[in-house]
């Protein structure tokens, strides 16, 4: 897979985060309730992003589709960095 714009030019240490909340009719099966905590689980090759984690969880009644992907450098300590961002942020 050739991987362009954004995530070609990702520094090697660095996360790319794309967020989709997911409006109006949706599969509420495919959207676990918000866990506690997130964990890097899953790492698959998804159609137009490429290789990364994908997190999907509702919160409040909203949907939510988390693509994450790291620089081929990055530490453990930056992804457990990106987690702690996600752990913190909560749904109104």
């Amino acid at each position: 897979m050739v991987v362009t714009g954004v995530l070609a030019t990702m520094q090697p240490r660095g996360v790319f985060v794309y967020v989709i909340e997911y409006a109006g009719k949706v599969r509420k099966s495919d959207f676990p309730p918000r866990p506690r905590r997130f964990s890097l689980m899953n790492l698959a090759i998804y159609e137009c992003f490429g290789r990364g984690y994908r997190l999907t969880f509702r919160q409040a009644g909203r949907y939510f589709q988390v693509q994450l992907d790291f620089g081929r450098s990055a530490t453990r300590e930056t992804r457990e960095a990106a987690l702690r961002v996600f752990d913190s942020v909560t749904a109104r």
